[in-house]
């Protein structure tokens, strides 16, 4: 099996699909140890004279960590699990299998991003300016070359 380590990944549909498929992996959980100690001194003199002293000490510790979920290790423990168990159809190695609606597949390849994947930030960059100028009343909304330089650079 192939150690993959991906850019992006949604931990929530990993762990649906491990808990769907029933793949044992870790979780993140909260983990709770306490520790009592009893600690027993005496001194004693027993000659002519009855000398004792008995300390007794009780004390408790608890400590309280967190164990993460180790995402490199959760997405490689569900693939492995998948291919192994043929749930999985791997396009990169086998293109010509069949991928019905629903079929988790495996693909590696080079990602970019398309132009209309990226609208969203030039809109987040102008949407202060916009909303400024409707807060002022203007519906003849510009851009100063300022405002434009500052937008795109």
């Amino acid at each position: 099996m192939g150690f993959r380590n991906p850019l992006y990944l949604d931990l929530q549909l990993l762990k649906n699909l491990a808990d769907y498929h029933g793949i044992d992996v870790p979780i993140q959980k909260e983990v709770v140890r306490k520790v009592a100690e009893d600690k027993t001194s005496g001194i004693g003199l027993d000659k002519a004279i009855q000398l004792k002293r008995d300390v007794n000490k009780t004390a408790e510790v608890t400590e309280t960590y967190s164990t993460e979920i180790r995402p490199v290790r959760l997405v490689n423990d569900v693939i492995d699990y998948l291919i192994d168990n043929g749930d999985l159809t791997d396009l990169t190695s086998s293109p010509k299998d069949p991928v019905s609606r629903r079929s988790l597949i495996e693909i590696e390849g080079q990602i970019s991003q398309s132009p209309a994947t990226l609208i969203g930030s030039f809109v987040q960059r102008f949407m202060p300016i916009l909303v400024a100028q409707a807060a002022q009343g203007s519906s003849n909304y510009t851009l100063t070359s300022a405002q434009s330089a500052e937008i795109f650079f």
